[in-house]
């Protein structure tokens, strides 16, 4: 990996903290009490084959070898991947003191969270009701979560008659057996989706964000190159030079998909408002007069809430819809309005998973998203066209066999200083004792558009050197 991607892979992994997953990515696993006493609990996904766990993986033979290494994928993930410790932070004081929040205080009344419906609906998703037990819980979100129950294919995908298979074919076997083809990237993105945007019962609403929890802040390119990598990373990217580019526009259109549905579901429960459909930073900033305060955008008054932006795909590039679609999804009581929204997505990402994503047409969306920044910004909106400018970078520097020289190299740092720079105005600022804040304090939309510019500038001047976009 040359310099310039370095510096890529750099820029994705910081700007936005992987809010979903640093919550338990520090707490050292725990199998909890001996006797669980569970509640009955949606699955997160049903599947028709049943659980077995993570231990039907985790022989030497199987998935238990080396760490980072072909059959290490039980060993990589119980040692560095934080969704193996998802259930024993539901044991720490981070969890028991949101369980006390969400009792009013009380902890004689708290439900404990590993008993808590809400939190095991992600923390420790198991598949039919039936087969919830210790052992499958304690695995916290493993293998099944994602790969699908596995009692009709655990033994059979091992076998020389499987691995004899072509592709296509087992692409057909693993659909019939339950097995979730989690090579394809839209499959993939839909897995993850479902707890990290939420569906039905794994809902984080805001009241689980006001007692503690984190908001679900999920972008795909992001959340993907900080998960500690059971498989190869590279091989991928090496076999489909779009790789970054398609894993970013997928998690755009499945994220939507599932926001705007799990907006439809609590509509229909008829709890009235429900503020995590919002803008969190509208309402949660200093009072100070120096603060850029989000009301200063064209047409909000204070006190107004604003839809949350953070899963709104851009409209200039893809034309989907447009925020008064998103306004009169969160006004319509009956949730028909979003469930509608949601319902234009699923045909334009099977479409874009089978588009040609060469490097004309990502150097194509790199520079229409360029000259075309987010106007009035809140923060969520400018975060986004980053993450998208780096991952469509990131997949434009892939094209190339080599890394680019003289004048080539000079437009690519010129390129990536001035994404640098944004990436320092969209920063969380330090408090006290080096502590981050949760909240973009000092995040200026005027100081965004300028540098967002900047950037414009360079990919231009790139592409007047003849390097293209």
């Amino acid at each position: 990996m040359n310099i310039a991607r370095r510096m890529l892979k750099a820029m994705l992994a910081a700007v936005v903290a992987a809010e979903g997953i640093a919550w338990f990515a520090t707490a050292p696993r725990a199998d909890g009490p001996e006797e669980l006493t569970l509640p009955a609990a949606n699955a997160l996904q049903a599947q028709p084959a049943k659980w077995g766990g993570v231990g039907g993986c985790a022989a030497a033979a199987c998935h238990g070898g080396e760490v980072e290494q072909p059959r290490g994928e039980y060993t990589t993930w119980i040692s560095r991947d934080p969704h193996s410790r998802a259930y024993s932070v539901l044991f720490n004081e981070t969890s028991l003191q949101m369980a006390r929040q969400l009792a009013g205080g009380d902890a004689a009344r708290s439900l404990p969270p590993h008993e808590d419906r809400r939190c095991l609906a992600c923390h420790a998703p198991t598949g039919p009701e039936s087969e919830r037990s210790p052992q499958l819980v304690g695995d916290g979100v493993g293998c099944e979560a994602c790969h699908g129950g596995a009692s009709e294919w655990a033994s059979t995908h091992a076998t020389i008659d499987w691995k004899s298979l072509s592709p296509v074919e087992k692409k057909a076997k693993r659909r019939s057996l339950g097995m979730n083809d989690t090579r394809d990237l839209l499959v993939r993105t839909q897995q993850c989706v479902r707890c990290h945007v939420g569906e039905g019962e794994a809902d984080v609403t805001h009241d689980l964000i006001a007692a503690g929890h984190p908001r679900l802040s999920f972008e795909m390119g992001t959340f993907h190159d900080q998960l500690p990598k059971h498989w190869s990373n590279e091989s991928e990217r090496r076999a489909d030079r779009a790789f970054e580019a398609k894993l970013w526009a997928l998690g755009q259109i499945t994220a939507a998909t599932a926001q705007y549905e799990l907006v439809a579901s609590r509509a229909r429960l008829g709890d009235g408002i429900e503020f995590a459909n919002y803008d969190c930073y509208a309402c949660h900033h200093e009072l100070r007069s120096s603060s850029p305060r989000p009301v200063a955008r064209p047409g909000d008054t204070p006190g107004q809430l604003r839809p949350l932006s953070w899963y709104v795909p851009d409209g200039k590039t893809w034309g989907l819809f447009t925020s008064e679609d998103v306004t009169r999804a969160l006004d319509t009581d009956d949730g028909r309005a979003a469930h509608a929204l949601a319902n234009r997505l699923p045909n334009w990402a099977t479409e874009m998973s089978s588009a040609k994503w060469d490097r004309s047409m990502i150097e194509q969306i790199l520079a229409e998203r360029a000259a075309a920044p987010p106007e009035n910004s809140s923060w969520d909106q400018a975060t986004q066209w980053y993450l998208a400018m780096v991952a469509l970078e990131r997949a434009r520097l892939d094209h190339f066999d080599a890394p680019p020289t003289g004048a080539a190299a000079d437009g690519d740092q010129q390129v990536l200083a001035q994404l640098q720079a944004i990436k320092d105005l969209l920063n969380f600022p330090g408090g006290d004792a080096g502590h981050v804040l949760n909240s973009p304090r000092d995040f200026d939309p005027q100081a965004f558009g300028d540098a967002a510019q900047r950037l414009n500038a360079a990919i231009q001047a790139r592409k007047a050197s003849g390097d293209g976009p």
